[in-house]
């Protein structure tokens, strides 16, 4: 009983530093710019479980926590109390990134056939997926 009301505790305390960590971000995020972009998380639909739960089960276990542990739902919801909350106005914006990745930053083309690197048949231009988001 005195471990579990221990490790209780110790979890209570990493949820709080973490909420703070995460309010903490989105006040200095809404201070610092007029426009806040970021992309829309789809995350229950990425925790969701497609295979039968007899499957792969401590495979999808040890990814759900991977992906659920930043507690994305609670800083996308801080974020925008934050935004709009504030004195001055902020423009937040949730972006879809479907097919991002393999659209080309120098002409918005989508090239379904893309994946690694980028050889664009519209207009020639080659970079990896990484450079080729940022827009370089």
């Amino acid at each position: 009983m005195a471990t579990q009301l221990a490790i209780a505790k110790l979890s209570a305390k990493e949820f709080d530093r973490h909420r703070d960590w995460i309010a903490t971000m989105a006040i200095e995020l809404v201070r610092s710019y007029d426009l806040i972009a970021r992309e829309d998380l789809k995350v229950k639909s990425m925790t969701r479980t497609i295979d039968s739960p007899s499957t792969n089960v401590s495979q999808t276990t040890g990814l759900n926590r991977v992906i659920l542990d930043p507690r994305w739902g609670l800083y996308r919801g801080r974020l925008t109390n934050k935004a709009t909350n504030t004195t001055s106005p902020v423009e937040l914006i949730f972006v879809d990134l479907a097919y991002a990745s393999l659209r080309c930053s120098k002409c918005a083309h989508t090239d379904t056939k893309s994946r690694a690197v980028l050889g664009r048949q519209a207009c020639a231009h080659m970079n990896t997926n990484d450079v080729n988001q940022r827009g370089r």
